[in-house]
């Protein structure tokens, strides 16, 4: 009986990290200019869920390893509009988004130019091995 138990025990200590690393996702996308559509580098990309967060690299790329769950996803950089993008993570997932820049007037006011947008999507190959 003593060695069920322990067999028992040490099925659960293993099993429980395998548990909730499968509940981690993968958020991965671009970030670009609205304008240019050039690579929008060293913006900041962070879950305010979580308080994870990583920087744009120089070709605007990005990449997270979330829980499953609600995600709020902040873009914010110099010189353009923070954008929050919010979703429930339940899959690797696309989130390719455009900043618009955030013009300074010569009296020194901000003025914001309309725009910036999310594309939110599966992560390519990833819907055909679900099915």
């Amino acid at each position: 009986m003593k060695t069920l138990n322990a067999f028992l025990l040490l099925i659960f200590i293993i099993s429980v990290p395998l548990v909730s690393e499968a509940q981690r996702f993968n958020i991965t996308g671009r970030v670009s200019d609205t304008d240019t559509m050039q690579p929008a580098v060293q913006i900041s990309v962070q879950d305010r869920m979580s308080g994870t967060g990583t920087i744009t690299s120089e070709q605007g790329n990005y990449s997270l390893l979330l829980n499953h769950g609600p995600v709020e996803l902040l873009f914010s950089g110099n010189h353009y509009e923070p954008y929050l993008v919010s979703f429930e993570l339940k899959r690797d997932t696309l989130i390719d988004v455009r900043l618009t820049q955030v013009i300074q007037d010569p009296r020194n006011k901000r003025t914001r130019r309309e725009g910036g947008f999310a594309f939110i999507g599966p992560v390519r190959g990833k819907e055909q091995s679900e099915k």
